[in-house]
């Protein structure tokens, strides 16, 4: 039982997958979640619920034991770039279990991260937290860059024509985003994409207008444009957008190029 938010449940499998090599645990071993984190997203995903509210632990514990085990892909996202001289510097890699993002979200992350590292008392509870994000959104409003020109996204090969006034270009890997927002949406999947699951192989790549168009999604009127749907994507950032793996930013030098791929890392029970 993993107790925490979606961090924890990321480095909590990390650490589990070394486990597993030294043999301390077993090959087959399933974890479930009990959410303690803002937006607890992998809870959502794995049906254990969108928040622990006092609740008696051993119910929660009994139903988690007779539950129906899901495999979940784990991916493995690799930063690459290159100086303003053209030179490249040391690459960057880093586990994801929800998702990648390039845009005014990671911007949105970064500010929450460093307001909550630097005073951890001002937040107080899960409603506090995500009213932190609500006002770091709110100040990006005015203060976005246009991604669809910054980035190119490439699929086997073929690049990705993005639709202009894009905010946000994020690669998906289970249907819950930012406490519980279903990017994808609920709407018929038709050729060339098929219904996602967490265990498909597949990432989901979609695109966001800016947070107005996030609460739509949030408040399920509306869903992120679906791009692509692939094994290995590829995003080519020619300036310097944010970038965010699972909430926590990426740091890369300002004035240079970056190259960053996916590829499926483990599965998870």
């Amino acid at each position: 039982m993993v107790c925490g938010g979606d961090g924890t449940v990321g480095w909590s499998l990390e650490d589990l997958d070394k486990c597993k090599k030294e043999g301390s645990v077993r090959s087959d071993q399933t974890f479930a979640v009990l959410p303690l984190g803002t937006g607890n997203d992998m809870a959502r995903t794995l049906k254990c619920g969108g928040g622990y509210h006092g609740e008696r632990l051993i119910p929660i514990l009994k139903s988690a034991a007779m539950s129906n085990t899901t495999m979940l892909d784990r991916w493995k996202v690799t930063m690459q770039v290159s100086g303003p001289d053209g030179k490249p510097l040391p690459t960057q890699e880093k586990l994801m279990c929800n998702y990648f993002s390039v845009g005014y979200d990671a911007k949105i992350a970064h500010k929450f991260h460093v307001m909550r590292e630097t005073h951890r008392h001002l937040f107080t509870s899960r409603l506090v937290n995500k009213a932190w994000y609500a006002m770091f959104g709110a100040q990006q409003l005015g203060n976005m860059m246009d991604v669809s020109q910054l980035v190119r996204l490439s699929v086997d090969g073929v690049e990705i024509q993005l639709p202009d006034n894009l905010k946000a270009v994020t690669v998906i890997n289970i249907p819950s985003y930012s406490g519980g927002a279903n990017l994808w949406g609920t709407a018929p999947t038709e050729a060339p994409f098929h219904k996602p699951q967490t265990d498909d192989g597949m990432l989901e790549v979609v695109g966001m207008c800016g947070p107005f168009h996030s609460l739509l999604t949030m408040t399920g009127l509306g869903r992120a444009y679906r791009l692509a749907q692939v094994s290995r994507p590829q995003n080519s950032d020619l300036e310097n957008p944010k970038l965010c793996v699972d909430m926590a930013l990426i740091r890369k030098p300002k004035n240079t190029k970056t190259w960053l791929a996916c590829r499926r890392a483990s599965k998870w029970t």
